[in-house]
């Protein structure tokens, strides 16, 4: 179950924070766990997002944003032993049928 729906997307410094981005991060370096036991990974994240210059405040509302919005999956994937290629396929997917749907509402709203 999960206990916080995204009602409005985080932001960093007025920045909106891409979830999946986010999520893609903290997959490649190992996890959750992995990114807490490095006391820079973090950092390292917030400059991969394009937040380079995010204070250690921001650095902290980062890893919350990850502990409440994502964590939850990563555990869930990693019972279902989903890697971060597969929950990459189902970004694809879902992008293409988003944009396949979309062609044909305006198509039938052309016509």
């Amino acid at each position: 179950m999960i206990r916080h729906p995204v009602s409005k997307f985080p932001s960093i410094n007025k920045n909106p924070l891409a979830l999946f981005d986010l999520y893609q991060e903290v997959l490649r370096r190992g996890g959750y766990s992995s990114v807490e036991e490095d006391t820079l990974a973090w950092m390292d994240i917030a400059e991969s997002l394009g937040l380079e210059d995010a204070p250690a405040s921001k650095i902290h509302d980062i890893r919350e944003t990850y502990v409440t919005y994502l964590s939850r999956y990563e555990q869930l994937f990693s019972k279902l032993s989903w890697t971060l290629e597969d929950t990459k396929n189902m970004k694809v997917k879902r992008q293409k049928h988003f944009h396949s749907r979309h062609s044909r509402q305006n198509t039938v709203n052309n016509t």
